[in-house]
């Protein structure tokens, strides 16, 4: 039977170069189409099926932001000193010098991290601790991103130090009224960032701000160890979309 393209062209060398026939050509297009058609619907069926089981994921494990605390504070060194007046005063705008206060401390500050999710753990990307006296920053210090078992507890420890830091005239005066009343007052601010992975998705942030007014006796020469007098903490939390 003698070819289609041999009834148009001579020879096999002029049917090879007129190629297949528009017949044959439409065949191949369509077939092309056709497995670009089926190749993005399984592809479609596959994502709808992982957002599907995600969701499901989702309900049923419920991730919620951690409950953060502040366990603890305590002091091992805590000294206020005066700068020499002659050399390093401050001028208290009346004509008068005040002594410039410095205060030198070590503040430990616990801090109580529960995973409320009882079926994945979470991821704690940012753990930032701040302390400050009558709203003046002392010092602050952060705790390495670790993963938190499901269900677990964690006591988190950081350490604020702080050398020959320099306060103003009134929180000077107020600091040395409180150390001889045997009671100071810090302020206490926790800023908390954590994750959880749902499947091979990991969510949005959870941020998680506590804010504690944490009272202690100060160290003395007689009183060489602080014991906490007060506690109160207010807690916020809430979703992140973006970052």
């Amino acid at each position: 039977m003698v070819p289609n393209c041999l009834l148009t062209c001579g020879t096999t060398e002029e049917c090879d170069e007129a190629g297949p026939p528009k017949g044959q050509k439409l065949c191949m297009a369509m077939t092309v189409r056709t497995c670009l058609v089926w190749t993005l619907e399984v592809l479609i069926l596959l994502m709808f099926c992982l957002g599907l089981a995600v969701l499901v994921e989702f309900v049923v494990v419920h991730p919620q932001p951690p409950k953060c605390d502040i366990s603890s504070l305590t002091l091992s060194n805590f000294s206020t000193s005066s700068m020499n007046a002659n050399a390093s005063a401050a001028h208290d705008g009346r004509g008068s010098f005040t002594p410039v206060q410095m205060l030198t401390a070590v503040i430990a500050v616990t801090v109580k991290a529960h995973n409320q999710i009882t079926h994945i753990g979470t991821f704690y990307d940012h753990v930032h601790v701040m302390v400050s006296y009558h709203r003046d920053l002392i010092g602050e210090d952060w705790v390495e991103p670790f993963y938190q078992g499901r269900s677990n507890t964690d006591l988190l420890q950081t350490q604020v130090e702080v050398h020959n830091l320099q306060v103003s005239p009134d929180t000077g005066t107020q600091l040395l009224a409180d150390i001889k009343d045997q009671s100071v007052e810090f302020g206490v601010a926790l800023h908390v960032l954590t994750r959880v992975r749902i499947l091979n998705i990991i969510t949005h942030h959870f941020r998680v701000h506590v804010r504690c007014d944490i009272t202690v006796t100060p160290l003395t020469e007689t009183n060489r160890q602080s014991t906490l007098l007060s506690k109160s903490c207010r807690e916020k939390t809430h979703w992140l979309s973006n970052h």
